[in-house]
């Protein structure tokens, strides 16, 4: 009689914890409503004219938890002739050199989950190859894989911050403003003695961009 009364209260507990899976995986569903408010901001960036349009795409909406998000950038060129712009290079993403390039992630109810490790002060060297000119009407990818050494991925977007269920708000953001993100990084070690280098910085236009805001969410 007794192990019946335990199999009934473990029955009970899988039971609760069954329903409450399912609760959670309810409510924690990215509505239709949301779906349709992005869509449109992505529409109306999409429609800009004679500018640098900054874009966000979720390949898929839903993951299971320590899955990396499938997402795709572009930096779209609308102005009339060709531009020189510089994808995500060593430290783009701690915001201690140009471009800034990275992605800011929010967890609904947790909010910002990913802690900014030390960085190296031995980051890679600005390259000429880094460099690349973008025609009217064409887009460019800031995380593009265009040789061994570039560009570097996006370490916010790994697996390992997504181990909580639950929605996530991303938002991109690009910058080749000479303001640093954050002022007591101020590397002086990448400086720019590079003359070539130089008189490329110039030719890259000053911008400073914001994608729309896709939403994920993660399940267990």
């Amino acid at each position: 009689m007794k192990l019946l009364k335990t199999i009934v209260q473990l029955l009970g507990l899988v039971f609760i914890l069954l329903i409450g899976f399912v609760l959670f995986n309810h409510f924690s569903s990215i509505d239709q409503k949301t779906i349709d408010s992005e869509v449109l901001r992505l529409n109306e960036l999409l429609d800009e004219k004679n500018a640098i349009v900054c874009t966000l795409e979720a390949r898929n909406r839903v993951y299971r938890v320590g899955q990396p998000p499938d997402l795709k950038v572009r930096l779209i060129n609308k102005l009339d002739s060709p531009i020189l712009l510089v994808g995500s290079l060593d430290g783009s993403e701690l915001g201690i050199r140009r471009p800034l390039s990275y992605f800011e992630v929010r967890h609904a109810q947790l909010g910002d989950l990913w802690h900014q490790s030390a960085y190296c002060i031995n980051v890679n060297p600005n390259r000429v190859e880094d460099f690349k000119s973008v025609n009217s009407m064409d887009e460019f990818n800031p995380y593009a894989s265009i040789d061994d050494y570039g560009y570097f991925s996006a370490q916010r977007l790994e697996g390992t911050n997504f181990y909580f269920p639950g929605i996530y708000e991303i938002t991109y953001h690009y910058s080749t403003s000479k303001k640093l993100k954050d002022a007591n990084l101020n590397p002086l070690f990448i400086s720019n003695t590079n003359v070539q280098l130089d008189e490329l910085w110039e030719q890259v236009p000053i911008i400073e961009l914001m994608s729309n805001t896709v939403t994920i969410e993660y399940n267990l």
